[in-house]
């Protein structure tokens, strides 16, 4: 044999030899799966929102009278995150943009009606007084709902001597049951027969539990609040007033909100109340 076909036998025996390795080596190695891939129907969908809320045992209907005469009363009101029940007055300086900033933040409104007062206190322009008589009443309030389009419902603006009138809350009323609207009695007198009226006429109706700002003082306006609550714990909801003039009232929900949240309660509408009852 030659000393070239010695090379060449030799350069194969560790070919042969190279290959033998890498087979055993292959064979050794753990296998490693490939990076999945995911399907497109197995993407992660984003989270849909939940629009009802969750862990509400009591409601606050939260009504704030008095709106119209100056958009920055209501302004004031902007930092607080719950629901409101805007109540404007008809025809006054700042109606009107009254209405279209409660309607862009999704604010419930209502008519603020004005009637008249015992003692002779000035209710304002567009108010029904005992005298009038039944079509006058009709029509001042129709003109009143024309003046706060998307309105669903009205409550009395002072009002202690017309509600207790049964003839004049019975025109007011006739009204409301036309247009399907609902009424709030703000009851400003103890004897007052307007939510009787309107209950008597199959009209929606409620009853103002707690006035919260008659006296614009930080400590009076919280002991209000802590009697909406005490009331809304024991029927599961409250209808509570307060007034955009208030300089007090603004803050003492924004500062109380989180807290009552997180205790189970929640600013509703007012028709939430009525659907929650029945009415």
């Amino acid at each position: 044999m030659t000393k070239r076909s010695g090379q060449i036998i030799l350069f194969a025996i560790t070919g042969a030899a190279v290959i033998a390795a890498l087979v055993v080596v292959s064979l050794l190695r753990p296998s490693v799966a490939p990076p999945a891939v995911p399907r497109p129907d197995a993407v992660e969908a984003e989270p849909v929102a939940i629009e009802e809320e969750v862990g509400v045992v009591y409601r606050i209907a939260l009504v704030l009278d008095d709106a119209g005469h100056r958009l920055s009363d209501v302004e004031a009101f902007a930092r607080f995150p719950g629901h409101i029940n805007l109540a404007v007055l008809p025809n006054r300086p700042e109606s009107d943009g009254v209405v279209d900033y409660a309607r862009r933040l999704g604010h419930t409104l209502l008519v603020h009606q004005p009637m008249e007062a015992q003692g002779g206190a000035d209710p304002g322009a567009g108010a029904i007084r005992v005298t009038d008589d039944d079509q006058a009443i009709r029509d001042q309030v129709r003109r009143n709902i024309a003046a706060v389009p998307g309105a669903v419902g009205l409550n009395n603006h002072m009002g202690s001597a017309a509600t207790r009138d049964a003839r004049v809350m019975e025109a007011v009323i006739q009204v409301l049951a036309e247009e399907e609207m609902l009424f709030l009695d703000s009851v400003t007198v103890a004897d007052s027969v307007a939510y009787e009226t309107a209950r008597a006429a199959d009209v929606s109706a409620l009853r103002r539990d707690v006035f919260l700002d008659n006296v614009d003082d930080l400590d009076q306006i919280n002991a209000q609040l802590d009697e909406a609550i005490a009331v809304a714990q024991e029927r599961g909801s409250v209808v509570t007033i307060g007034h955009v003039t208030s300089d007090v009232l603004p803050l003492v929900l924004e500062q109380r909100h989180d807290e009552l949240v997180q205790n189970g309660f929640a600013f509703v509408s007012i028709q939430e109340l009525l659907e929650g009852d029945g009415l």
